[in-house]
């Protein structure tokens, strides 16, 4: 299971991700797929809505400031596929955005077990 939080940074960010979330999920889907073997029905993205109030003003001047944050979070096992993940998302995105919207991708592991189940 992989479930992929996307957060916009700045409102100007959140209007671009919902513009091109079709674009982003996408991106997001087909590396996972292909690289990770994970199926659709394993894979969550869930685009959330700008909650930052202040961006990090330094972090802005400095040019370090990223407009999205990518959380891809998923069990343990995939580790040793975070780097090529990260490098395979990384050129797709600047092929479909260049530099006016950057992202910066954090993978997250966990060491747990969970379930998805229907109500009764």
């Amino acid at each position: 299971m992989a479930w992929i939080d996307i957060y916009p940074i700045t409102p100007a960010a959140e209007t671009e991700l919902l513009r091109s979330q079709e674009v982003v999920r996408s991106i997001i889907r087909y590396h996972l797929k292909r690289l990770w073997e994970i199926p659709d029905t394993d894979i969550v993205v869930s685009i959330h809505a700008c909650t930052v109030t202040v961006p990090d003003p330094e972090a802005a001047r400095l040019g370090v400031l990223p407009d999205v944050k990518i959380v891809i979070s998923t069990s343990d096992e995939k580790g040793h596929l975070a780097e090529t993940l990260k490098d395979e998302v990384r050129g797709t995105w600047q092929d479909n955005f260049g530099n006016r919207f950057i992202a910066e991708i954090w993978v997250v592991f966990f060491h747990t077990w969970g379930c998805t189940f229907p109500p009764d």
